[in-house]
């Protein structure tokens, strides 16, 4: 018998059941954890990107010649007398390495020591932004009492500097003005009792030089510069006795250069002309130009070839004594090979013809002690190959050279003739001639620890006079260089060692005098202190008084002590 109880017990289990079955069909409406059964396979397209060319070529080894040392002193040669850099001006640097960040930073240093030597050397800079600069350099050199063949060998010179440069991103402007003024006395000079002369005259030397440029930016894709420099100078001697007026000599010139790079080509163009008056020969003119094209191209990935030709040329008229003129105009070919042979050897061919600098300030800046009235021409070089091999091995570099250079004028100074201005020694005059160089050199540089560099070359050199048949004067036969240079006390000091050793010279063309083996050797400790002051000692010449220049010695053993600030 059913009971009432027992209908309703069964109705609600059928409820539950059936809402159990419901809730287990219907899906979740908000899953916490989803499983894919199916396979999908997700494929791109390849991307190959195209091989780049050209980008790769061997690394190009700076040209630095076996005379040339590292220079490790101070800097002193203005920047209008350094070759122009063919390459685009990269953006300026924010800092020099003597210092760091922007605004304004320098160094200043002066010592005094025996034969009352004394020095002033400033370098300071500014830069107004990152890609503005303005430098300013200023040196003073003097001595008073080094007093050879009787005669005190005073000296007191001067040069300085101020340099601006602003680089965009389109086009870069700078400009320099410089001057110098160098008074010393020509001690060497004999006067053997002539009438009227002055033992031991005083020379003044004095030069103005202005130079503009304005150039490609760096994003330009076309390299370009355009250059104009203009220069004043005058030289004065009191080679006569009171009552004469001292002789003076007045230079002036101006030249341009315009440089087009774009790619493997290059084409360059430089001209100027220059006049020098004088009592004797007043409107003395010459004129120069310098062209050439070129054009770089790769043999296979290690070899780079440049190829091309230039002309030079330059008019002298009324340059010599007695008004005659001179022309000279060549065309000589350009080619510079660059070959990597290994990962660590390096094989440079090149010949190179060019045209020096005519401007005299440079000629007395070479031999002070030459005669006033000089002939001034700019050396035409229509050969100048070089043969140069490299290698590096971890530490240590090492290379070979060998050189040739043939001049239609080579340009020489020699000992002047007996009685020459009244003076029967102690002048030079300034030479030119059909001359031949060949040298052939090696080099070592050492590095095994940073801070600590050695280098060690020598070279054998003839050259000849081939218009006399004859040895160039002060050109020797053998030359040995060296340096070293290490760091200590952390690198707040460094010890610096600089020397060269000079075979014995012919002085004149005749072969009538020979000077002796000329050795030097430069010492320069200093120390940097918290704060950037520092403390310099130096040691100079002290290997003897042999003199460079006939009858004109150096002052030996010369101790000099300074101080400075950097900030």
């Amino acid at each position: 018998m059913i009971t009432p109880l027992r209908l309703v017990l069964a109705f609600g289990l059928l409820v539950v059941c059936t809402g159990t079955a419901d809730a287990q069909a219907l899906p979740d409406l908000a899953p916490r954890e989803v499983e894919i059964r199916g396979e999908l396979t997700i494929s791109f397209p390849s991307l190959r990107r195209q091989p780049l060319v050209g980008f790769n070529p061997p690394p190009r080894i700076p040209e630095i010649g076996l005379r040339r040392m590292p220079y490790v002193e101070a800097y002193k040669q203005t920047g209008a007398e350094l070759p122009q850099n063919p390459l685009r001006n990269p953006t300026t640097p924010r800092a020099l390495p003597m210092a760091s960040g922007q605004g304004f930073n320098g160094t200043i240093e002066t010592g005094f020591g025996r034969y009352s030597t004394r020095y002033l050397n400033v370098d300071a800079a500014l830069y107004a932004t990152s890609s503005t600069r303005w430098t300013v350099r200023g040196d003073y050199d003097g001595a008073t009492s080094w007093a050879p063949h009787g005669f005190n060998a005073e000296a007191d010179g001067f040069s300085g500097v101020t340099r601006y440069v602003t680089t965009g991103s389109r086009s870069a402007f700078g400009f320099d003005l410089g001057g110098s003024s160098h008074a010393y006395r020509l001690f060497g000079v004999d006067t053997a009792g002539t009438a009227g002369t002055s033992p031991s005259p005083r020379r003044t030397r004095s030069d103005l030089l202005g130079t503009a440029w304005f150039g490609s930016g760096s994003d330009s894709r076309l390299g370009y510069r355009l250059q104009i420099e203009g220069f004043t100078g005058r030289v004065s001697t009191d080679a006569f006795e009171a009552e004469v007026a001292p002789g003076e000599r007045d230079d002036a010139g101006v030249s341009g250069q315009l440089e087009v790079n774009s790619g493997g080509f290059a084409l360059d163009a430089a001209a100027g002309s220059l006049t020098l008056d004088s009592a004797e020969n007043p409107g003395r003119a010459v004129g120069h130009f310098d062209a050439g094209a070129s054009v770089r191209f790769d043999l296979g990935r290690s070899t780079t070839v440049r190829i091309g030709g230039r002309a030079l040329g330059f008019e002298a008229s009324g340059a010599a004594t007695g008004g005659s003129r001179r022309a000279l105009t060549y065309a000589s070919p350009l080619i510079e090979i660059e070959s990597v042979l290994a990962p660590n050897v390096r094989l440079e061919l090149s010949q190179r013809p060019h045209l020096d600098n005519p401007r005299p300030g440079n000629r007395f800046r070479e031999q002070p002690y030459l005669s006033d009235e000089v002939h001034i021409e700019p050396t035409l070089f229509d050969i100048d190959a070089t043969v140069r091999l490299r290698g590096f091995w971890r530490t240590i570099q090492a290379s070979m050279i060998a050189t040739y250079q043939g001049s239609p004028n080579y340009r020489y100074v020699e000992h002047a003739p007996t009685n020459y201005a009244g003076y029967p020694r102690g002048l030079s005059a300034l030479r030119y001639g059909e001359a031949r160089t060949l040298s052939l050199g090696g080099e070592v540089r050492l590095s095994p620890t940073p801070g600590v560099e050695a280098r060690l070359g020598a070279r054998v050199q003839d050259g000849r006079l081939t218009s006399l048949d004859a040895d160039l004067p002060y050109f020797s036969r053998w030359v040995v260089s060296g340096m070293l240079s290490s760091g200590f006390a952390n690198r707040r000091g460094l010890i610096q060692l600089t020397s060269e050793v000079l075979g014995p010279r012919a002085v004149d063309a005749a072969g009538g005098l020979d000077t002796d083996t000329v050795a030097d050797l430069d010492v320069r400790i200093s120390y940097g202190f918290v704060g950037g002051a520092l403390v310099a000692l130096e040691l100079r010449n002290m290997l003897g008084e042999t003199p460079y220049w006939y009858n004109y010695p150096e002052a030996p053993a010369t101790v000099v002590l300074g101080v400075g600030w950097r900030w």
